[in-house]
């Protein structure tokens, strides 16, 4: 099978900033740096494949001693740059035949006419809890019998578009209801567990677009709110201000009239001076306040 590209996906799962510290790491370890001991570089923040199938929408954790051309000489750096969007978007996930709690992920690409297999621990990250690990990726020497798989019940997912890059003859048999190409999950029965498709990922993607797009119109909406909760506490402010200054405005004038009147009626020295001292008494204990912007 020639390598053929496909149109990838990976629905945020992967930031810029997550990517660049990624593929800066696996340059530093095909450059002979040391890799670090099972708690390695993140891969991605989220999985939309792993949340899919139920295993937690956590971040995956690479183990680097895996990586490097002295471990399979047939995989490069630029393909381990791929990692992250080969698991979002697979040909197939299947259930590990031979250790529990492991998944296959089959990368929409070949080396040298061989598969790629994944290998991805789910919740497997042992010094931080919920999160998933990225444990190997290789080509396979040996042809896979992706028949025997299916007819075990290990199969989780398959891109139908895609199945044909692992059969180009047709061969495999598909459960019924993938032949069909039913758009919905399949559902599980006594002897086989859910195998979903490309049209359940890309139902899930949408949905979760859809609760994003709701969380950020929440914090929208939560910041209006605020903004008019401060407006409304501004405009109590500039009520309460107003009669302030009304209040110390009629004080003033009041006074201002005592003195007055008092001048005019030929008040005493003193009664006088007790006015002026009473006037800018109160003009010290209110002062011209000016209203907020």
């Amino acid at each position: 099978m020639a390598e053929k590209n496909q149109s990838q996906k990976v629905s945020g799962s992967l930031n810029d900033t997550t990517r660049q510290r990624y593929e800066q790491r696996i340059d530093e370890l095909f450059n002979g740096s040391e890799p670090l001991r099972r708690n390695g570089v993140w891969v991605m923040q989220h999985s939309d494949m792993l949340d899919l199938l139920g295993y937690g929408s956590y971040a995956m954790s690479l183990v680097e001693s895996k990586v490097g051309v002295s471990k399979h000489p047939l995989m490069t750096a630029e393909q381990w740059k791929k990692m992250p969007d080969w698991i979002e978007n697979p040909i197939a996930v299947f259930k590990s035949a031979t250790v529990a709690n492991r998944l296959v992920f089959i990368a929409p690409e070949q080396v040298d006419n061989r598969d790629i297999v994944i290998i991805v621990e789910p919740n497997g990250n042992r010094k931080i809890a919920n999160a998933h690990i990225l444990l190997n990726a290789y080509e396979r020497d040996i042809p896979i019998n992706y028949q025997d798989w299916i007819n075990k019940n290990l199969m989780r997912y398959v891109d139908m578009k895609k199945v044909s890059l692992i059969d180009e003859k047709g061969r495999l048999k598909l459960p019924p209801v993938l032949n069909n190409q039913t758009p919905t999950q399949v559902k599980a029965t006594a002897k086989l567990d859910p195998i979903l498709t490309e049209n359940d990922l890309e139902v899930y993607r949408n949905n979760r677009q859809i609760e994003i797009n709701q969380q950020i119109e929440q914090q929208k909406g939560n910041k209006m709110a605020q903004a008019n909760d401060n407006t409304t506490e501004q405009q109590i402010s500039r009520q309460e201000l107003d009669n302030r200054l009304l209040s110390w405005s009629s004080q003033y004038i009041d006074a201002l009239n005592n003195v007055i009147v008092a001048e005019q009626n030929s008040a005493t020295l003193d009664e006088r001076t007790n006015l002026v001292n009473a006037f800018y008494e109160n003009k010290k204990q209110n002062p011209l306040l000016v209203a907020p912007d």
